[in-house]
């Protein structure tokens, strides 16, 4: 994958001279000091010096960032797996023009659990380390609002912005009133049972709808056999909601297991790369974004591209990853996710059964997608003239 650029300067041999054998992450630059594409080497020396003695591999897109490059610098790092994760971090922040990179420059939004004496459930575009729990990105921000609605109808969370507890009661509000709330504000609410509801909410949003269930329906008929038919009566509404909310999801598969199929579309200029995340052996959420830099690559190094920039705002990684291809550097890759996890992942291409299917739906997803943006784009090239037609008549 090189291709010979011009002679190089004196300067720069000298600084391909000391190229050290170690691995790292490297920046190549034009001739006005941008960079212009970010890789990662095993060894910094050999992969930095084939970029101007090699003699290339005919791929347009390749040649032409040759031909561009002036001067180089470099980091290094001590392994590939911290190459690997380096080389996407700077990839997403300096999105060089040869690179493959994510187009939704957008911050997605995050649901937070916050940390808090009765915490709440909110919205968030922003990850910080206050302790506090966080579920997302979520690149469809109308599904995370309908989950978040779905939420605070299934289980009594407080979401009011009162400081707690206080030094003097309140008096509850209405979603006290119709049973969305435990009412804390009240001062008579065990931390304990308002914590129980706290750790439905967070089984719930990592796709754990089963385990839910089955704590709802044990307190359910715990507090029958106590004798306590109104909050049975509460628990067993709660647990009808929750079942036909469960209903709806789509099954995957007839095991329950979690992993994420992944898909891609691609055209000339641009590609969509779609994650079903499957939890509980059901489609808990789709996620997608739009890649650039994809001309004239390979699907191997697309995938593998996609695969590293989507995992890295990842909060859970599942112990299976499945994909239309395999991708470049699975070794690393691996062995970066595995300690993402803090356990065992493994990627894999499947050839039958449910997990094809997945994948092959991901990539329909991805298709349509694409095609969606495609028409919203042209909608609006023939939207502009008219506009200005409209002016130039009003005027």
């Amino acid at each position: 994958m090189v291709a010979k650029s011009q002679a190089p300067s004196e300067e720069l041999v000298a600084k391909l001279r000391a190229l050290p054998h170690r691995p790292g992450v490297y920046r190549m630059k034009d001739a006005e000091g941008r960079v212009i594409y970010v890789g990662k080497a095993k060894d910094l020396h050999n992969r930095v010096r084939s970029y101007f003695v090699g003699s290339g591999d005919g791929r347009p897109q390749f040649e032409a960032l040759v031909r561009q490059i002036r001067d180089f610098d470099y980091i290094i790092t001590d392994s590939e797996r911290e190459a690997l994760v380096l080389e996407a971090h700077l990839i997403r922040e300096l999105k060089p023009k040869y690179n493959i990179t994510l187009k939704d420059d957008k911050k997605y939004p995050y649901l937070k659990l916050t940390r808090e004496p009765f915490p709440r459930l909110l919205v968030t575009r922003r990850l910080e380390k206050d302790g506090a729990r966080y579920f997302g990105p979520y690149t469809d921000v109308k599904a995370m609002k309908r989950t978040l609605e779905l939420v605070r109808k299934l289980f009594p969370l407080r979401d009011c912005n009162h400081k707690l507890p206080q030094r003097s009661p309140e008096r509850p509000c209405l979603n006290y009133q119709i049973r969305r709330c435990l009412g804390p504000c009240k001062g008579d609410v065990d931390p304990e049972d308002y914590d129980k509801v706290v750790r439905q909410v967070e089984l719930f949003l990592k796709g754990r709808g089963s385990q839910v269930e089955r704590i709802l329906e044990d307190w359910m008929w715990e507090a029958a056999k106590n004798l306590d038919y109104e909050k049975a009566a509460e628990l067993r509404d709660r647990l009808e909601d929750l079942r036909r909310t469960l209903s709806r999801q789509k099954v995957a598969s007839p095991t329950p297991a979690d992993w994420d199929a992944v898909g891609v579309f691609r055209d000339d200029e641009e590609a969509c790369g779609v994650v079903l995340e499957v939890r509980e052996g059901k489609v808990l959420d789709r996620k997608h974004y739009f890649v650039g830099g994809v001309m004239g690559k390979p699907p191997e190094e697309v995938i593998s591209a996609f695969l590293r920039q989507f995992y890295l705002d990842a909060l859970e990684v599942p112990p299976e990853v499945h994909l239309p291809c395999p991708p470049e550097d699975e070794e690393e890759l691996v062995e970066w996710l595995s300690e993402k996890r803090g356990g065992r992942v493994v990627l894999k291409v499947p050839q039958r059964g449910d997990k094809v299917r997945l994948v092959e739906m991901a990539a329909k997803n991805a298709e349509w997608l694409l095609l969606e943006r495609r028409f919203k784009r042209e909608r609006l090239r023939e939207e502009v003239p008219y506009s200005i037609k409209a002016l130039q008549r009003d005027l």
